[in-house]
């Protein structure tokens, strides 16, 4: 994605991580939606998954990239690596 224009990302953070990922700044202009069952779903722009891969992998089952598809596409390919490690 390096050079493209950025895309907006949607996670879903479990309530157990919710109130704290609440208080971080990951991107000035993000915003934050609160949802019923005590989750967060948190959206800003990014211009390159790199990064963001990263941060999403640390938080493990505490966060659901929602879109873009790419992305979760991506996550969901580097969880699956990370299983077979540990078969």
């Amino acid at each position: 994605m390096i050079g493209q224009e950025s895309v907006e990302i949607c996670l879903r953070f479990n309530p157990e991580v919710a109130d704290w990922i609440s208080e971080q700044v990951w991107y000035s202009g993000q915003q934050i939606y609160p949802n019923e069952d005590g989750s967060i779903c948190l959206k800003f722009p990014v211009a390159d998954f790199r990064e963001i891969r990263r941060e999403i992998l640390k938080y493990g089952a505490n966060v659901e990239v929602l879109s873009p598809q790419k992305l979760r596409e991506e996550i969901k390919s580097e969880i699956e690596k990370m299983a077979n490690v540990y078969k």
